[in-house]
Parts: structure tokens; sequence; C-alpha cells
């Protein structure tokens, strides 16, 4: 993968796309400048009135439940399944999910849309077990000492069971 970090970011650059994200107040300026920095075009899009429709435009969501309530609980499940039916990538930042029932319950419901990429910080292999979703956990990580566990058509099926 290494040797593929210049080409994909090239890609990226050339191809500029957009990126859908649902994202925590604390992050999304930084989330945004460090996409436009490497080369796509962000957009913080949250409200269930236009969040299918956008993220039928977009060819990546990124999906980050720091400031979750209830409308954008359901606004991260409705374009993770837009990107589903479309077989393009999401990623799921599942941010302090076991701290409450809530995080959990909505961490369950999007872990069921499989994400492409579950970012994951140290503590996160308990706040799974947390969820019901152990088995995560017993996949080898492409990445895992930067914190990040991926799956899908661009890393090996060895990883992902």
């Amino acid at each position: 993968m290494r040797e593929d970090a210049g080409t994909y970011l090239a890609t990226m650059r050339a191809t500029v796309p957009l990126v859908h994200n649902i994202t925590n107040y604390v992050a999304m300026n930084i989330a945004a400048n460090v996409l436009l920095a490497a080369g796509a075009s962000p957009a913080m899009v949250h409200a269930r009135e236009e969040v299918v429709e956008f993220a039928g435009l977009a060819q990546a969501l990124s999906v980050n439940i720091g400031t979750l309530d209830g409308p954008w609980a359901e606004a991260m499940e409705m374009a993770a399944q837009v990107m589903v039916a479309a077989g393009r990538p999401w990623v799921l930042d599942p941010v302090s999910v076991g701290a409450t029932q809530f995080r959990r319950d909505v961490c369950a419901r999007l872990m069921a849309l499989r994400p492409t990429v579950i970012r994951m910080r140290r503590l996160r292999p308990i706040e799974f077990r947390l969820v019901g979703r152990s088995d995560v956990m017993k996949r080898r990580a492409v990445g895992s000492s930067s914190g990040i566990t991926r799956r899908g058509p661009y890393a090996p099926s060895a990883y992902w069971a």
C-alpha cells in the first residue's frame, strides 16, 4: 500500500472527488481543510432533508459520531445506505462508541452497513465488544499501527472475514 500512496493521491487530485462529511463540530473545519489539502472537495451536509440526495452526488462519505443526536444519527444511516447501494466507499469514525447506550445502538446500525474503512483508536477494541462487534477486532487490520482498520476492494480479502 505504501508504494501506491502517491498514485492514490495523484488520482484524487486529478479527479477532485466530492466527499460528503457528517462529522462532529470539533472536527468539521479540520476535516474540510485536510480534504482540501489532499485534493478533494469536502462538503459538510447533515440535514436529513437533503442527505440522501447529496450522498447520491458524492464519491465518498465520512461519518464521525462525535457530536451525535437523533437527527444526525438518522442522516448518517441514510447517507451510508446510499453509499452501500451505489458501491461507493464510506468511512466510520465511531468516536466514544462505548460511552453510552445510544452511541452503541447507532454504531451497531452503522456497522451493519459494512463501512469500507473503520477508524480505530487504542480503546476502541474494548468499545466494539460493547456493541456486540468483537468480530471486528479479530480481523487483522491494514495499517493498524496508524489507527486505521480497512476492508473493501482495495484491501486484501484475507484481512476481512
